[in-house]
């Protein structure tokens, strides 16, 4: 498998990355899309942790061909009055337990750090896959320019209905207070809780964060213009498919399933 790849938050720094047209080089690599982005950039899997967002996008996402999500007993579950499913397993998706710590190469025994945030939870599977090189867009931590994500404004992004009926969001702000919770944290508090877990792996691989304004500040950080001159100069040019297998094969041999063969369980 290549060591390189990339992944997609939803930060309004992304603005940047449409404007220079960077969707364009991102088809030789390996991309990880979390929750939204796949609807704005081809990856070669999404990522989710949140049951509401997989239930209420459910009809987009059977397009895609590879998925990866924090289990919830939720999905493939049927409510017990109605009798009818919250929402229905695609073929296609996988599983994976949740953890409250980061715990490495055991997130495959013990959970993936965490179901809290969907960016945390794709970097430490990217991890636990062997990527060598991580690239991270969209991974602001803060509002930018008034935004906490690119499509923030935009009809049918980033809004989702519980179990209940009711409607939810993590995106904006709501009387100055970041509806996602974790962003009021003071800044030495964000990182030293959700992201400085990561520093002992930075002997070994390299993250970047293309987001010069991130307040997310354990790893480098980086420019697009930066971001793009490492592409052009050594793009991956993968094969799509032949890396999703790769990936799959992976996840098998390391991941422990239920019984049929679509959960990860601890």
């Amino acid at each position: 498998m290549v060591k390189r790849c990339v992944i997609v938050g939803s930060g309004n720094s992304l603005t940047e990355a449409f404007e220079k047209k960077v969707s364009k080089l991102l088809q030789n690599e390996v991309v990880f899309t979390i929750n939204e982005e796949f609807r704005f950039f081809d990856s070669t899997l999404t990522t989710l942790v949140d049951w509401t967002f997989y239930k209420c996008r459910y009809n987009l996402l059977k397009s895609h061909p590879m998925i990866v999500g924090r289990w919830d007993s939720h999905i493939g579950a049927k409510d017990r009055v109605t009798k009818e499913y919250y929402c229905e397993r695609l073929s296609q998706l996988i599983l994976l337990p949740s953890c409250s710590k980061y715990v490495g190469q055991d997130s495959w025994k013990k959970g993936f750090f965490t179901g809290v945030l969907a960016g945390l939870f794709t970097l430490t599977f990217t991890i636990a896959l062997g990527f060598e090189e991580i690239m991270l867009c969209g991974f602001d931590g803060k509002s930018i320019n008034g935004k906490t994500h690119h499509y923030e404004g935009q009809f049918g992004f980033g809004h989702f209905i519980d179990d209940e009926g009711k409607p939810r969001t993590g995106m904006g702000k709501k009387n100055g207070v970041y509806n996602t919770g974790v962003f009021n944290k003071d800044r030495k508090r964000f990182n030293k809780d959700f992201w400085d877990v990561y520093k002992p792996e930075l002997e070994r691989i390299k993250i970047y964060n293309v987001s010069p304004e991130s307040t997310i500040d354990t790893f480098p950080k980086i420019s697009y213009d930066e971001f793009i001159s490492i592409l052009k100069k050594n793009p991956s040019n993968i094969n799509q498919d032949l890396i999703r297998k790769e990936i799959k094969e992976y996840i098998t041999s390391h991941a422990k399933f239920d019984k049929n063969n679509f959960c990860c369980i601890n």
